[in-house]
């Protein structure tokens, strides 16, 4: 039967919907004055703009439901005179979401729990040619993994997002990749399967530039643009608080010429003496020509060559992406990848060249979060899904 506006159970789980939206927002913690955390039936009522006894029914069948709590004073707790009034706050652990990271050497998966806390981690070595079939099978055991560590059942998942190297489309299959059998394949629906639970698939740069404004580097900024360096190259940008995915997923993606730049700025960056070259033939999937880790690390330490050699090969990046940022202006550009490395050695070359060339310069951050940035931007982007679908349908809030 089609509900109306009128039809009872409508209404009913819209009120349920709002009621749970209210009490989302606030959050569940203690507020600093040491009261308790969540909202009284009255405060409830007054915040989704319904009868107090509407609000209170709303809340009962939330809390039967699992998705909320009910919270009482504790001993010594401040409180007025009188019964205490049932404050009723979001339950986090309602539902939980999954974060995969895919790269050519590693898979990584992590668990969190409605709130953004993080449960369970797992991260696993991957050999670049490892087959599709066995890439596939090594996801679902590292998530297997992350969910023992966090103590979280298959079955309340709600939902996941995946990220991989190369480009992802809108609608989670690969369309680029070099990867053994990974090009062609729909990854969002391989994990999907794996959760039995909705999954998205994005550009690991994307997610990467999502977790550094979620709990890393750009907290403090809505539009960010995330310069992934190192021998791989990579842009992300995050655009009023979503990230940039584009009309085939390549938003961000560098052209030839910029990509040719690059990658000779890596090759001169290896002639260091620290530099540590790929023997001919030998290279791997990507076309691996060498790592240059021991020069960020001694950049970082405070060795004067290695210093000199990285602020080049940041001089040189960045000449060939400023157009890229500036057509953005994003409030924060965040170094991230192997240049991450080098710490704030990489702050000034990068940011003295975007002063000449932006009309209005970002500023320039080191990645704090590292490796962990996709995995938390992927759950970053699960919970956005997610309260996407609770919000947006109240019939799938509560059944009444």
């Amino acid at each position: 039967m089609h509900a109306t506006g009128g039809d009872p159970s409508f209404l009913r789980r819209f009120n349920s919907s709002a009621v749970l939206h209210a009490l989302y927002e606030h959050g569940n913690g203690a507020d600093s004055a040491g009261e308790l955390g969540g909202l009284t039936v009255s405060q409830l009522a007054a915040a989704v703009n319904v009868s107090r006894p509407t609000a209170e029914e709303a809340a009962e069948s939330l809390h039967a439901a699992g998705w909320i709590d009910v919270i009482t004073p504790q001993p010594g707790a401040r409180r007025s005179a009188g019964r205490p009034a049932r404050r009723f706050r979001f339950r986090p652990t309602a539902g939980y979401v999954v974060g995969v990271d895919v790269e050519a050497t590693s898979v990584s998966s992590a668990v969190a729990d409605l709130g953004g806390t993080v449960l369970g981690r797992d991260r696993r070595p991957a050999p670049p040619l490892l087959p599709a079939e066995d890439r596939l099978e090594l996801i679902g055991e590292s998530v297997g993994a992350a969910l023992r560590e966090a103590g979280v059942e298959s079955h309340d998942i709600l939902g996941g997002v995946v990220g991989s190297t190369g480009v992802v489309g809108p609608d989670g299959r690969i369309l680029r990749n070099n990867l053994p059998g990974w090009q062609g394949l729909h990854l969002a629906d391989e994990v999907s399967r794996m959760l039995a639970a909705p999954v998205s698939a994005y550009n690991h740069v994307r997610l990467s530039a999502l977790g550094e404004r979620w709990r890393g580097a750009a907290q403090t900024a809505d539009d960010v643009v995330h310069l992934h360096a190192g021998q791989r190259m990579g842009v992300g940008v995050v655009v009023d608080g979503k990230p940039l995915i584009g009309a085939h997923g390549a938003a961000g993606e560098l052209g030839r010429a910029p990509a040719t730049a690059w990658m000779h700025a890596y090759r001169t960056l290896l002639e260091h003496p620290l530099g540590v070259l790929t023997p001919a033939g030998s290279a791997g999937v990507g076309g691996d020509i060498g790592d240059a880790g021991p020069i960020f690390d001694a950049a970082m330490l405070g060795d004067d060559t290695a210093r000199l050699a990285v602020e080049d090969f940041a001089r040189e990046l960045i000449d060939h992406v400023a157009p890229i940022v500036a057509a953005f202006d994003p409030a924060i550009v965040v170094i991230g990848g192997d240049l991450a490395r080098a710490g704030e050695v990489t702050v000034d070359p990068v940011q003295r060249r975007l002063d000449a060339s932006c009309p209005f310069p970002p500023e320039v951050r080191v990645s704090e979060l590292g490796d962990d940035s996709i995995t938390l931007g992927a759950i970053r982007s699960a919970l956005d899904d997610v309260e996407t679908r609770i919000f947006s349908d109240p019939y799938q809030v509560v059944s009444v």
